[in-house]
C-alpha cells in the first residue's frame, strides 16, 4: 500500500474506532441498571410492650437509594402511631451508627461497631394497644409496613414537661405532677466523662435539671462538626448524646438541649468559631459570611434537616425539657433582631410541626432583658435571662423577673455568675453566687431555681452545688401551679430601738446608658447630705470622652456633706475599643486619681476592652467636699460609684421576697448588705441586723404553721403556729440576721368534728 493510501486508511480507521468507542460508551450509559424500588425488608421493635412514655426502638431494614441519609429530600423514614383514642401522630426516623467507647486515660475514643442502620425511636402516649405503620420514601417511590402492635402499660413516669395549664408561671408533667427545675448549665469538654462525673454530685444535691450544649463544632455533643461537614451529622457525637441522655434519665435529670451558640457565628474575640464553622464556605459549607446564615435558603434546608434529626433521635426522651434554638444570639457581630425574629419564627414553626411530643422551645440572649418581640413569639414557650457582671446578683435577678412576669410564659434564669471571665467568680469561696440567686428565684416567683454558670470551672470543683440541698428540702412536695402563687413584698420593723447605728453605702451603679443627645450626656450635679441624696440621680452609666465627644462630655460633680469619713470606690467596666478612655478624679479641685486606659490595638479591633475592669478607691475625710469624676480621654467608659457607710439606716437592713399561695407561703430574707461582692471582693463584713418583725399581707385567714429555715443547712430552726385574721396580715418574729433565712407558712385545716354516736 502506498504511503498516501496508508495515511487515508489510517485516518479512516481511527475515526471508526472513535465512533465505535463513543457508541459503546453511550450504550453503557443507557444500560446502567435502574435503582431498585425502595423496600422495607424488616421492622423489628426492641420490645412490643413498654411502660407509658417509655422508649421503644424499632430497627428498620431498608433497601433504598440515596447519597445523603440526612437529607429529607433524598430519603425519609416515618412511623405513624395510632393510639386507642385514634389521635394519630408521626415520629420521624433516623440514620444510626452504633459505637464502642474506649477510655485510655487521656479521654474517650469512639469507634464504629457494626454497620449503620435505620431506626425509629418512639414513646407511646396512651395506655393500651398502639398501632404503628412505618413508611419510607426515596426517589423510586414509597414502601410501607404492615401494622405493628405495641402496648403501653402502667408507668411510674410522669410524662413530658409542659407549661402548666393551671398557672403559666410554672411547669408540670403530662400527668399534672409539678416540675420545678433545680440544676445548672453544664459546659462539657470531655463528653461522657464529664456527665458520669457530674451527675452523682448534681443528683445528690437535690438537682433534677440541667442545660447541655450541642455546639459549637468542638463540643463532644455537637451534631454538626468539621468531621461531618455542613450537610451531614456527626454520628459519633450523636451516639455520645444518646448515652448522656440515658444517664440523665436514670438519675431523673431533665435537660434543656441548646442546639446552637453565638460563638459559632462570631468571627473574633469571645471564643470565636466562625473560621472553624462547617457552614463556612472555607470549610466546605454553603455561605461566605456569618450574616448569610440567617437568610440563605441552602442553610435553611440543611438546618431543617438537623431539626428533623434532633426530634427523630431525641424527641422520645420524656426527660428532655425542650430545645433551645440559640444561646446569646445578640453577641453575634451581625446580630439583627428583625432578621433573628423571622428566623426563630420560621424554624420554630417547623420544629413544632416535627415534634409529636410537643417539647418546649426557647431561645436566649446575653442582655438580661433580651428581645421582647422575640420572647413574645408563639413559637417560644418559655423565656430566659442571663445575669453577669453585677455586684449584687439578687437585685438584677428580681428586676428581670418582675419585667417578664407579665409575658404569660414560664421564665428561667439559666446563666448567672459574677462575670463571664471567671476572674471574680473564682473569688467566691462560699458559693454565694449559687446560693443567693437560687433562693431569690424561689421567693420571687421564677419557674425554677436560677442555674449557675461556670459549673466546670468553679461550681463543681468548689462543691458549691451543695447549696441546692437546702432548696430541695425547702421546696419538697410543693404543687407549684396548684398554689396560684402571687408575689408579695414583706415589710420589716425593729423589735426594739437600736443601741448602735447601722450604716449603709450610697451605691450608684448600672445607670442609664445612652450615646445620643440625652440629659444623661450632659454634666451632672449630685447633692447628698447625711440623711440621703437631695437631687441628681440617676447618673449615666457611661462617662463620655471629652476629646471625641465634647458635646456629650458628662462629668459628675458629687457635692457632699459627710459626718464621717468614707471610702469612695470607682468601679470601672468596659472601655471603648475605638479610642480608650482616661478617667480623672478631683477632690476639692485637686487631682487625686488618674486612670489612663488606652486602646491597645487602635482601630484594628473595635470590640470593648475588658482588661481595665476593677475597683479603684480613695479616702475622703468628713466635712463638705466636691468630688468630680470625668473622662478626659478619647472615648467612653462604663462606670459605677460607691460611697461606703455614708448614711445612717432608719429601717432594718433587710431584703425580703415572698410568694403567697392558697395553702403555702414562701419567703426569703437576706441582709441587704450581704452581697457576694461585699463579702468576697470587698472583704467587708456586715453589721448584724437586730431582731425584727416581718409583716406579710394577702394571706388567707386562719391558722398557719410557721417554719423558720436555715438556708445553708436546709433545716427548720423554729416551728410555731400563728393566726391570720380577716385582714390577711401575718406578723412573724425574726431573729437577728447577718446572712439570710427562709420562711415557710403552711395552712392548717381543722379536723372535722366527729358525729356523736347514737346510743
Amino acid at each position: 500500500m502506498r504511503p498516501e493510501t496508508w495515511g487515508a486508511f489510517k485516518t479512516t480507521l481511527l475515526a471508526a474506532i472513535l465512533i465505535a468507542t463513543l457508541a459503546q460508551a453511550q450504550t453503557t450509559k443507557h444500560t446502567e441498571p435502574e435503582p431498585k424500588p425502595i423496600q422495607i425488608t424488616a421492622a423489628t421493635p426492641s420490645t412490643t410492650q413498654a411502660p407509658l412514655y417509655g422508649r421503644i426502638q424499632i430497627q428498620v431494614d431498608l433497601q433504598a437509594t440515596y447519597q445523603n441519609p440526612f437529607s429529607p429530600v433524598q430519603i425519609t423514614l416515618d412511623a405513624q402511631v395510632t393510639p386507642p383514642s385514634g389521635k394519630t401522630y408521626t415520629v420521624p426516623g433516623f440514620y444510626y451508627q452504633p459505637f464502642t467507647r474506649d477510655l485510655d486515660g487521656k479521654g474517650e475514643t469512639l469507634k464504629p461497631a457494626g454497620q449503620p442502620t435505620w431506626q425509629i425511636r418512639l414513646a407511646l402516649l396512651e395506655k393500651g394497644v398502639n398501632k404503628v405503620v412505618i413508611t419510607a420514601k426515596d426517589k423510586t417511590g414509597t414502601a410501607t409496613t404492615k401494622e405493628i402492635d405495641l402496648t403501653a402499660t402502667d408507668s411510674k413516669s410522669h410524662g413530658f414537661v409542659l407549661t402548666s395549664p393551671r398557672d403559666f408561671h410554672y411547669f408540670e408533667f403530662t400527668d399534672g405532677a409539678p416540675f420545678f427545675p433545680i440544676g445548672a448549665t453544664l459546659q462539657s469538654h470531655q463528653g461522657l466523662i464529664d456527665i458520669e462525673t457530674w451527675l452523682p454530685a448534681l443528683t445528690a444535691s437535690g438537682g433534677n435539671a440541667a442545660r447541655l450544649f450541642l455546639a459549637p463544632e468542638n463540643s463532644p455533643f455537637a451534631l454538626v462538626t468539621k468531621a461531618s461537614g455542613a450537610y451531614k451529622l456527626d454520628l459519633a457525637n450523636a451516639w455520645r448524646l444518646d448515652q448522656a441522655l440515658d444517664l440523665m434519665d436514670k438519675d431523673n435529670i431533665h435537660p434543656i438541649l441548646c442546639l446552637d451558640t453565638f460563638n459559632e457565628l462570631r468571627d473574633r474575640d469571645l471564643d470565636p468559631h466562625w473560621t472553624k464553622n462547617p457552614y463556612n464556605k472555607d470549610n466546605g459549607g454553603p455561605i461566605n459570611t456569618d450574616k448569610e446564615f440567617w437568610t440563605d435558603p441552602t442553610i435553611d434546608r440543611v438546618y431543617n434537616a438537623k431539626l428533623r434529626y434532633v426530634v427523630a433521635r431525641y424527641g422520645a426522651y420524656e426527660n428532655v425539657v425542650g430545645w433551645e434554638l440559640w444561646e446569646d444570639t445578640d453577641d453575634i457581630h451581625s446580630f439583627d433582631p428583625d432578621v433573628l425574629r423571622d428566623w426563630i419564627q420560621r424554624h420554630g414553626e417547623i420544629l413544632k410541626s416535627l415534634d409529636p411530643y410537643s417539647h418546649l422551645v426557647t431561645t436566649s440572649f446575653s442582655r438580661p432583658l433580651g428581645d421582647r418581640a422575640i420572647d413574645h413569639l408563639p413559637e417560644i414557650d418559655f423565656t430566659q435571662t442571663h445575669i453577669f457582671n453585677v455586684p449584687d446578683l439578687v437585685a438584677e435577678l428580681t428586676l428581670q423577673l418582675s419585667k417578664k412576669s407579665g409575658y404569660g410564659k414560664p421564665h428561667l434564669i439559666t446563666e448567672v455568675a459574677a462575670d463571664r471571665q471567671t476572674d471574680k467568680s473564682n473569688l467566691d469561696k462560699n458559693g454565694l453566687q449559687v446560693h443567693d440567686p437560687a433562693w431569690a428565684s424561689v421567693a420571687f416567683g421564677a419557674s425554677g431555681v436560677a442555674m449557675p454558670w461556670w459549673w466546670d470551672a468553679s461550681v463543681f470543683p468548689k462543691r458549691t452545688y451543695n447549696r441546692f440541698n437546702a432548696i430541695a428540702a425547702f421546696t419538697k412536695g410543693i404543687d407549684w401551679p396548684g398554689q396560684h402563687f402571687r408575689t408579695a413584698t414583706p415589710s420589716f420593723a425593729f423589735q426594739a430601738p437600736l443601741s448602735t447605728p447601722i450604716y449603709k453605702d450610697l451605691l450608684i451603679d448600672r445607670g442609664p446608658v445612652s450615646f445620643g443627645d440625652t440629659e444623661f450626656n450632659l454634666p451632672r450635679h449630685v447633692r447628698f447630705r447625711p440623711g440621703g441624696v437631695a437631687y441628681g440621680l440617676p447618673v449615666s452609666g457611661v462617662l463620655q470622652g471629652g476629646r471625641l465627644h465634647p458635646s456629650k462630655f458628662n462629668p459628675i460633680d458629687f457635692d457632699m456633706d459627710l459626718r464621717r469619713a468614707t471610702q469612695f470606690d470607682l468601679m470601672i467596666g468596659d472601655v471603648s475599643g475605638v479610642g480608650g478612655a482616661n478617667v480623672q478624679v478631683k477632690l476639692d479641685g485637686d487631682v487625686v486619681l488618674g486612670l489612663d486606659m488606652p486602646d491597645p490595638d487602635g482601630l484594628d479591633n473595635d470590640d470593648n476592652i475588658t482588661k481595665y475592669h476593677g475597683t479603684y478607691s480613695l479616702h475622703i475625710p468628713s466635712g463638705h467636699h466636691h468630688l468630680v469624676v470625668a473622662d478626659v480621654g478619647n472615648d467612653w467608659v462604663m462606670a459605677g460609684y460607691r460611697f461606703r457607710d455614708v448614711f445612717e439606716r432608719t429601717s432594718p437592713p433587710l431584703l425580703g421576697y415572698a410568694v403567697l399561695g392558697d395553702t403555702r407561703a414562701l419567703a426569703w430574707v437576706r441582709h441587704a448588705d450581704r452581697s457576694w461582692d461585699r463579702i468576697e471582693v470587698q472583704k467587708r463584713p456586715v453589721q448584724t441586723c437586730p431582731a425584727t418583725f416581718m409583716t406579710l399581707q394577702g394571706l388567707l385567714p386562719g391558722s398557719w404553721r410557721l417554719e423558720l429555715w436555715d438556708t445553708w443547712a436546709g433545716k427548720i430552726t423554729k416551728s410555731t403556729r400563728i393566726t391570720v385574721g380577716s385582714d390577711g396580715v401575718a406578723t412573724v418574729n425574726l431573729p437577728e440576721i447577718d446572712a439570710d433565712l427562709a420562711v415557710k407558712l403552711i395552712k392548717l385545716t381543722a379536723a372535722p368534728k366527729k358525729k356523736a354516736q347514737a346510743r
